[in-house]
């Protein structure tokens, strides 16, 4: 892992219904490099080929403390519409 431009590995969606989801991904934190915030970034993939915009939310800060990384390794999306979601960040 990078540290000055960490990406989350193990990214993977756990269940959806036709309106929430869950996904999750590895606890990035070592002794080199603790997370203070994860984003996770979602767009719906329409049948036509067109993308939707990118929908940033926050999953979880930190507590400000240099020693201790964010531990949240899970993140529930609620409100979705009934659409085809595919691309996740």
């Amino acid at each position: 892992m990078n540290c000055s431009n960490p990406v989350p590995s193990g990214l993977s969606v756990n269940w959806t219904t036709d309106t929430k989801a869950s996904v999750s991904w590895d606890n990035m934190n070592d002794s080199a490099c603790m997370v203070f915030k994860y984003f996770i970034r979602y767009r719906v993939d329409n049948l036509d080929g067109t993308y939707g915009s990118w929908v940033t939310k926050s999953a979880g800060v930190g507590n400000g403390l240099c020693n201790f990384g964010l531990n949240t390794t899970e993140k529930r999306l609620q409100f979705l519409t009934l659409q085809l979601l595919t691309s996740l960040r």
